[in-house]
């Protein structure tokens, strides 16, 4: 049935006004209406998306990320950290991760340096260049929720400040449970509103217009559980200060819970095809 909420901020995208709503039901918060998919499909393949210091103002995206050289040792820096949190929770050899919306592939080629298997799901023409020339070669140049071609029996599925962009998340987590082996490890990190009020909530619209969900700890686990994850951990990933306002961001650990009554499913096909039916 239709969500019922409250509007607590709005944003301004493609020309239009649109309301960012709590639902009444469970506080998810979400934007109310967006542009249509193809719209969407544009702005993230838009190869001004990445935008370095060198264009003008003219020249940038109105929503995207700017790719600052200087900044290249900072990203290196990070998905270190990521991966040694990601191999905490992994036993045994290196096996196989997919990055959702890996961008310039910081995270994979870490990954690769330490043996993992690697695939990327990544729209932007500009980061499958750069991708491809870190030596990444298993790309998916398509948007997750439409993906039928995707990787199968995978250790680790991660999104990394990227699930805030999906209009339907739940679907983004089906598709993940879709490739993760039973045993295999989901890692997502979003941006925490936990301590945002409502007055302050349209701070965020300066630095995030593209973002369509919005999630604190207890809604982010709450959706997990009930598309069938359980959560081993879920930690703290630094914070940034907008106007005066900090809003920290959080990285949850889950796996999948198995199907077949409550028992451990050794044959991943009877998950895919249960899930596929559900999609």
């Amino acid at each position: 049935g239709s969500r019922q909420g409250v509007t607590v901020a709005f944003n301004v995208i493609n020309g239009q006004l649109l309301p960012i709503v709590r639902c009444t039901q469970d506080n998810m918060v979400f934007l109310a209406r967006t542009p249509n998919e193809n719209w969407w499909n544009r702005v993230y393949r838009d190869p001004t998306y990445f935008s370095s210091n060198m264009q003008t103002e003219t020249q940038r995206h109105p929503f995207g990320y700017p790719i600052h050289e200087y900044e290249a040792s900072r990203h290196i820096q990070d998905a270190k950290i990521r991966m040694d949190e990601i191999e905490r929770f992994i036993h045994g050899t290196p096996g196989y991760l997919v990055d959702v919306g890996a961008g310039f592939g910081y995270l994979l080629v870490e990954a690769m340096t330490r043996g993992w298997q690697v695939a990327a799901i990544e729209l932007n023409e500009r980061a499958v260049q750069e991708l491809q020339a870190q030596g990444i070669s298993t790309i998916i140049k398509t948007a997750l929720e439409f993906a039928e071609d995707i990787p199968s029996s995978v250790d680790v599925v991660t999104f990394f400040d990227v699930l805030e962009h999906f209009n339907n998340p739940t679907v983004a987590l089906k598709k993940a449970k879709l490739m993760l082996k039973d045993d295999g490890l989901l890692v997502i990190r979003v941006p925490d509103l936990s301590n945002l009020t409502l007055e302050n909530a349209q701070l965020l619209l300066g630095i995030s217009r593209e973002h369509v969900s919005y999630f604190t700890k207890d809604t982010l686990e709450m959706l997990l559980v009930r598309n069938g994850y359980e959560i081993i951990s879920i930690v703290p990933s630094g914070h940034q200060v907008i106007d005066g306002v900090t809003y920290a961001s959080s990285t949850v650990f889950a796996r999948p819970i198995s199907w077949a009554g409550g028992h451990k499913n050794t044959g991943a096909s009877l998950r895919r095809r249960r899930l596929k039916e559900s999609l």
